[in-house]
Formats: C-alpha cells, sequence, structure tokens
C-alpha cells in the first residue's frame, strides 16, 4: 500500500522473478473484516482514490492476521517501503505468512546472494513485496464479488474501494519498476566508468612525470655544480612547483581537476641517481604508480661539475631525491571574468590553500636545513650573506603568499608571481601551463622572465613593459606559436585581449584570432 503513495528514487537493483511464489489465502470473513477496518475514516464512496491509506491498509493488515484467521497477510517486508513502516512486522498470528529473509535469495544456487550487491537483493525483496501485495488485493477483490454480497450496499461500497484499491497497486507497482529500471542503468554506467578513470588518470600521471623530469634535469644540469643544492637534495628533497593558467569554467574546468590530480600524485614519486657507466645520461623507471622510483644516470659531463663527486657517487652509492609537488592556479581569461561574475571560482581557491598548506611543509624543513648550513658553515662571508638573505627572503614571502591564497580577490596574478619567486628562491623547479602551453604560458613565461630580469639582473622597473613587449614580439614565444598553429601569432581576439590582467596583454600586432 505504501508504494503505491512513496514511489519516489529507489537505490538499482534487479528485478524480481519469483512473483508466482508469493501469495496468499484470504477468507472472506478475514477480508471483510479488514477491509472494514481500513474504511474507518475513509471519504465517501465516489472519491476512492483517497480513501485506503498505506498505515490504514497496515493496520487492517495486522488486524487480521492477529484475528486467527485460517489466511495469511500481506508480507513481512511491503511496510517498509511506505508510510505504514512499523506496521508490518514479521508474519505471526495463527495465519501463515509468506515473510523472507535474505538467506532466501538464490534458491537454485546457494552463491548467488554472496555475488549479488547487498542493494540489488534488497531490491529484489521489495519488487517480490510489492507484487504480493497486488496479489493481496486482487484476492481482496476476489472475496468481496461472491455472489451472496451483490445485493449488499456494504459489499457493493467495499467491492469499490477494493478495485481502486488494486488499480493504485497496480500503478505504484509500475513507477517503482520503472524507477528500479532507470537506477539499474544508472548504476551500470558508472561501474562501466571506472576503467575509463584510471585510464585518464595513468595518462595524466604520464604527462606530469614527463614534465616533472625534465624540470628536475633542468635543475641539476644549472645547479649541480653547488654542494649545498646536492646536500638539500638529500636532506629536503625537491620541489616542483606547477603553475595554471587555466579557466574555472566549461572545459578548463576539467582540465584543471586533471592537473590537480596529476600533480598529487608527484608526491609519490623520487628520484634516485648514480653515475651512468656508459658516461651518457639516462632516465629508467621502476615501481608502480604508487610508488615510482625515477633512476637518474647522471653522464661524465654532469658528474664531473659536482663537487667531490668520486665520494658522492661510487659503485655502492646513490642520492636518493624526495619530490614535493605543489600547484598555484588562477585564472586570466575571459572564461575566468564568466566564473567570477556569475560562476564558481571555488576550485581554484581550494587548490591554492591546500598546496599553500604543503608549501608551509616543505619551507619549514628547507629553512631548518638553511640555518643549519648557517651555524656550521666554514663558508666565506658572502656565501653567509647570500644564505641569510635568501632565508629572510622567503621568510618575508611566505606571509605574503598565504594573505594572497585567502584573499578573494579575482585574478589575482600576484598569487602566481609571489610562488615563482618562493620556490625559485628555495632551489625550486618551476613549470608553467594553460590550455595549449603557448598564449597565456608565453604572457607569464616573459612575465617571470623579465622580474627575474629586474631583481637579479638589474634591470630598471621602468623598462619593465618594453622589455615585456621585446620578448613577445620576437624570438622564442612567437616560434613556439608556430610550431602549433603554423603561424607566429597568440590565438587571442580583441575581446580576450580586453579581459587579461594588463601585464598578460600581448603587444599589438602579435595576435589574432587562430585555431590551437
Amino acid at each position: 500500500a505504501g508504494a503505491a503513495e512513496t514511489t519516489g528514487p529507489a537505490a538499482g537493483g534487479s528485478v524480481g522473478k519469483r512473483s508466482a511464489a508469493v501469495g496468499c489465502s484470504v477468507s472472506k470473513a478475514t477480508v471483510t473484516s479488514a477491509v472494514a477496518s481500513a474504511t474507518v475514516g475513509a471519504s465517501p464512496a465516489g472519491s476512492a482514490s483517497s480513501t485506503l491509506t498505506a498505515a490504514a491498509f497496515a493496520s487492517a493488515a495486522n488486524a487480521a492476521r492477529s484475528s486467527g484467521g485460517d489466511g495469511g497477510g500481506v508480507s513481512s517486508n511491503a511496510a517498509v517501503v511506505g508510510p505504514g513502516a512499523g506496521a508490518g512486522a514479521s508474519d505471526g498470528g495463527g495465519g501463515g505468512g509468506h515473510g523472507r529473509d535474505r538467506g532466501d535469495e538464490g534458491d537454485n544456487d546457494p552463491g548467488a546472494a554472496a555475488r549479488k550487491p547487498l542493494w540489488s537483493v534488497d531490491l529484489e525483496l521489495l519488487w517480490d513485496d510489492l507484487r504480493a501485495v497486488v496479489l493481496s488485493a486482487k484476492e481482496v477483490a476476489g472475496s468481496v464479488e461472491q455472489p451472496q454480497a451483490r445485493g449488499d450496499p456494504v459489499s457493493d461500497r467495499l467491492l469499490e474501494k477494493a478495485a481502486a484499491l488494486m488499480r493504485r497497486m497496480e500503478r505504484g507497482c509500475e513507477e517503482v519498476r520503472a524507477t528500479l529500471l532507470k537506477v539499474i542503468l544508472k548504476e551500470e554506467a558508472r561501474v562501466s566508468q571506472v576503467p575509463e578513470i584510471g585510464l585518464r588518470r595513468d595518462v595524466v600521471f604520464g604527462q606530469a612525470l614527463t614534465a616533472l623530469v625534465t624540470a628536475f634535469l633542468c635543475k641539476v644540469d644549472t645547479q649541480g655544480g653547488d654542494a649545498s643544492f646536492w646536500r638539500q637534495m638529500r636532506q629536503v628533497g625537491f620541489l616542483a612547483q606547477f603553475e595554471s593558467l587555466l579557466s574555472t569554467a566549461g572545459d578548463e574546468q576539467g582540465m584543471l581537476e586533471d592537473m590537480c590530480v596529476g600533480v598529487e600524485d608527484m608526491g609519490c614519486v623520487h628520484f634516485k641517481l648514480e653515475a651512468s657507466q656508459n658516461g651518457h645520461t639516462q632516465v629508467k623507471l621502476s615501481g608502480c604508480r604508487v610508488d615510482l622510483c625515477v633512476h637518474v644516470l647522471l653522464g661524465a659531463n654532469t658528474c664531473a661539475r659536482i663537487p667531490d663527486h668520486e665520494t658522492l657517487f661510487t659503485a655502492r652509492r646513490t642520492v636518493n631525491v624526495s619530490v614535493t609537488p605543489v600547484l598555484f592556479s588562477q585564472g586570466v581569461n575571459e572564461n575566468q571574468t564568466l566564473a567570477n561574475t556569475w560562476g564558481n571560482s571555488s576550485l581554484q581557491d581550494v587548490i591554492n590553500l591546500s598546496n599553500f598548506q604543503r608549501l608551509q611543509t616543505y619551507y619549514a624543513a628547507w629553512r631548518r636545513f638553511r640555518l643549519g648550513n648557517i651555524a656550521k658553515s666554514g663558508a666565506d662571508p658572502s656565501s653567509l650573506e647570500r644564505l641569510q638573505e635568501q632565508v629572510s627572503r622567503v621568510d618575508n614571502l611566505m606571509p605574503q603568499l598565504e594573505e594572497l591564497v585567502k584573499s578573494s580577490k579575482t585574478k589575482n596574478i600576484e598569487i602566481l608571481t609571489v610562488s615563482e619567486e618562493v620556490a625559485r628562491t628555495m632551489n625550486g623547479g618551476r613549470l608553467t601551463s594553460c590550455k595549449s602551453a603557448k598564449d597565456r604560458t608565453g604572457m607569464s613565461v616573459t612575465l617571470e622572465q623579465c622580474l627575474l630580469l629586474t631583481r637579479s639582473h638589474g634591470l630598471s622597473e621602468a623598462l619593465l613593459t618594453r622589455a615585456l613587449d621585446a620578448m613577445r614580439s620576437e624570438g622564442t614565444r612567437r616560434e613556439n606559436c608556430f610550431k602549433n598553429i603554423g603561424a607566429r601569432q597568440y590565438a587571442f581576439n580583441s575581446l580576450q585581449v580586453l579581459t587579461l590582467p594588463k601585464l598578460y596583454k600581448p603587444p599589438k600586432m602579435t595576435y589574432g584570432s587562430a585555431q590551437s
């Protein structure tokens, strides 16, 4: 009875196939008593569709069972699908019922229940119970239709109400059956997507790993002659700072989600450095995705530049380097403008905050390492001054970065520039990307290069804009565009350029509509 009134969503499952096994025989006296009890307080005849409620029917069924008649009542589980839950307890009294438990599933196959999901077993029971209620309603109708009762006005009204009840039961069962079928199809579709998700994660992992190894080898090539760099790699590990310019709207939000997982998976990677036996640098992999070892066999030229490489790399000694990956993201294009105005940019906020906390952990270890070196170092005063300046610089930048990632400012590119400086100061690797890694990435890379010239190589801030225009007009960035689309221009239109932050706008005559 409850199913006809509460046909809302249900968990998916298989349709029951044992409807023939459920049924009951109800005597006329018991049915008349039960239905008469159920119609107490009902609306007048003529509005039969609103008469027998689930609670009333369940109450009548209990009354029939407790009367000690010669028939059984409603299924023991029928009450759980409607407002009458709790009213239909296990079959009892003098009448024999057809209550079941999960142990009855798979009568012909003892292992069937173990192989089925629990929700599937439950819903097979539910479906059988609903059909049992319909059969019970038909029994009601058949009992009231006895010839000797046809002239009785009370029996005529009971017949109308019983027929209306049966129709409602049948409609309710069909609705529940349709709902179960929909949920089954959705569950099958969800399960079928699991291998695709695993494959997608593996593809992202491979791309992120390629970028990570490249960044590490570049760092080894540029700083391999610094003894403190190798001490830091052994004691603190390698910091890999990924920068994303993807927006939190449309397809790019999915790309950003993939990138977030891919970068986080890089925490399962570690490097193992050895001297190559044949004199050439090689990279080999071992392990699995949750514990991947990248064996880097350094060539003779690289080893020769490493201080004390004879003791650092021997036949039985290697350098193990852990990896701390962090990702900072800030959308800068027109889609991010839409997301900030009418959409949702919470994804990049969550990414920035969680990765800042990871960066803080690395910073604490790096700071202890640097201060320890300063305390016991016998280096010349200029080197000590440089080390102290680095620690002081990061000490000032970290609170600033924390304030930036917690602020609500939109298109806050300072998050990117400050995190870049922090990573470089702590000897970290730097990686930047957007969707195609040529347009927004080109703007970001040239900005970072000019800021480096300003901070470390004496470029006047008054010449920053001119330096930006020069780097974006000539050289590597436009050649990168040519390799991608066959034209030396950035794929921005005029509207897109208007929505870019000031420091990310390309020079005139360097952009135009193009397909990446």
